[in-house]
C-alpha cells in the first residue's frame, strides 16, 4: 500500500476517518475530490492515502510516471481560483497484517513495518482491535516487539469470549508529519468440530443412486474427506466419476456397482481440530 502523508498535520487529527467515494483517474489527468467532513481525517484508498483539512478544501490526485500524487489546496471560490498546493512526502508500508487463523491456546503473530523518506526513524506503530487501539486494553498476553510485530500468547475462545477474533489494523505515525492505517487483517480462531449428521449403513440395488451422509460444523468450516476400507478417496473427482462428494459433505455414489460395497468413513479437518467418523457400510443389493 503506498501512502501520501502531507508534512505538518497533527498524528492524532490523522485518525479520525473521513468517508469519500470511489474515483478512477486516468493516466495524465487529474481527479478532484472534496471532503465532505468539517473535521480534518485520513482518507484511505487502495493505493494512496492522505490527510484532508477543512470543508473548504479539496484534494487532487494525479497518476504521473504511474505512481500516485496527492495534493490539497483551497477549494475555489466563485471570484477566485485555488492556490498552490503544498508538498507531500513518501510514506510506504513494507509490511501489513495478513489474515491468519489460528487455535485456542496457540500463539498469534500479526507483522507491520512501515517505512519513509522523511525521516530516518522507522515509524512508531500502534495497533487497533475492531477500532480500539489496543494500548487502552490491558491484557499481558498481548506484547509488541521493537519491530511493531503484535504477539499474543495463549489464544482464548470460548463461545461466549472470543478476545482475540477480529479485525486488526496497525497505525504508522512519523512526529510532526502524520500517520497511514494499514490493511485490515482479520482473525479467526477455529473452534472444535461437532458431527451433525453421523454416517449410517445403507444398502443399494444395483444400478441406484447411494448416499452416504457426513454433515460436520466448525469454524472455519471444515474440508471432509473420505476413506474407504481405510484407504484415502480421492479429494475430487473426475467428472465421469461415479463418486462425487457434495456440499454437505455426504459422499454420493451413482450407478451402484458390486465393487463399491466396502467400508466407507468421513474425516472432517480445519485448523483447529480433526474428527473422524464412524464406520459405514454400503451394501450392493442385486
Amino acid at each position: 500500500m503506498r501512502n501520501i502523508i502531507k508534512s505538518g498535520v497533527n498524528p492524532e487529527e490523522c485518525l479520525i476517518a473521513v468517508s469519500a467515494s470511489s474515483i478512477s483517474v486516468l493516466h495524465g489527468e487529474a481527479e478532484v475530490m472534496t471532503c465532505a467532513s468539517e473535521e480534518v481525517g485520513l482518507v484511505t484508498r487502495p493505493e494512496c492515502s492522505y490527510p484532508l483539512v477543512q470543508k473548504s478544501q479539496r484534494a487532487t490526485v494525479k497518476k504521473q510516471s504511474g505512481n500516485l500524487a496527492c495534493s490539497a489546496s483551497d477549494a475555489p471560490s466563485s471570484s477566485s481560483s485555488s492556490s498552490s498546493s503544498p508538498g507531500f512526502v513518501d510514506f510506504t508500508f513494507t509490511l501489513e497484517p495478513q489474515d491468519v487463523v489460528t487455535v485456542r491456546g496457540g500463539v498469534l503473530q500479526l507483522d507491520c513495518q512501515a517505512q519513509s523518506d522523511a525521516a530516518a526513524a522507522p515509524p512508531s506503530i500502534m495497533w487497533r482491535k475492531d477500532g480500539v487501539l489496543l494500548s487502552t486494553v490491558v491484557d499481558e498476553r498481548r506484547r509488541q516487539l521493537e519491530n511493531g510485530t503484535l504477539m499474543v500468547q495463549n489464544v482464548v475462545h470460548s463461545r461466549h469470549h472470543r478476545p482475540d477474533e477480529g479485525e486488526y489494523q496497525c497505525l504508522a505515525t512519523l512526529d510532526g508529519l502524520g500517520s497511514a492505517v494499514s490493511r485490515t487483517a482479520k482473525v479467526t480462531v477455529a473452534g472444535p468440530l461437532r458431527v451433525i449428521v453421523p454416517t449410517e449403513s445403507v444398502s443399494s440395488y444395483l444400478g441406484d443412486t447411494a448416499l452416504l451422509r457426513c454433515e460436520v460444523s466448525g469454524d472455519p468450516t471444515p474440508l471432509i474427506r473420505w476413506q474407504k476400507n481405510r484407504e484415502d478417496l480421492p479429494l475430487s473427482f473426475q467428472p465421469e466419476s461415479r463418486l462425487a462428494v457434495l456440499p454437505s459433505g455426504s459422499l454420493q455414489v451413482s450407478r451402484v456397482q458390486p465393487p463399491d460395497s466396502a467400508t466407507y468413513r468421513c474425516l472432517a479437518d480445519n485448523p483447529g481440530s480433526t474428527r473422524t467418523g464412524t464406520d459405514a457400510e454400503l451394501r450392493v443389493l442385486p
